[in-house]
Order: C-alpha cells, then structure tokens, then sequence
C-alpha cells in the first residue's frame, strides 16, 4: 500500500505548519500540496528528500494522486 504524504507528516508526528517549516513552505503551500490542490514541484520534492532523508522515487510515491 502506498503511503501518502499526509499519513507520512502524522507518522513524523509533524502538524502541517511544522512540515511546511521543516520544508521551508508556507503552511498554506505546503496545506495545498498535501490536500492536492497544488502541483507538485521538483524543488518540493527536493526538500522532502532533503529533510527527511529519502529518495526522490520515494518523496514521488508520496506525492502522487490517486489514479497516476
């Protein structure tokens, strides 16, 4: 099963404005990244493996939309 981006914030018991903090977002981009209402960017993929150690196949599976 994939793991989406909110369920991996609430795993690193992170509310969204310390993920955005973490990621150096806004709340508000960042609430819009997770809620998928915004695109995602190379650079916010960029500071999620940044930040949390992962690679970008792995930040890109978190980030991906139902049905991609």
């Amino acid at each position: 099963m994939r793991m989406s981006l909110k369920l991996f914030r609430i795993g690193r018991k992170l509310s969204q404005d310390g993920m955005a903090e973490k990621l150096g977002y806004s709340r508000n981009q960042y609430q819009r990244i997770e809620n998928g209402v915004q695109d995602v960017t190379l650079n916010f993929l960029s500071a999620l493996c940044t930040a949390f150690g992962i690679s970008l196949e792995e930040a890109r599976e978190l980030t991906k939309r139902e049905g991609e």
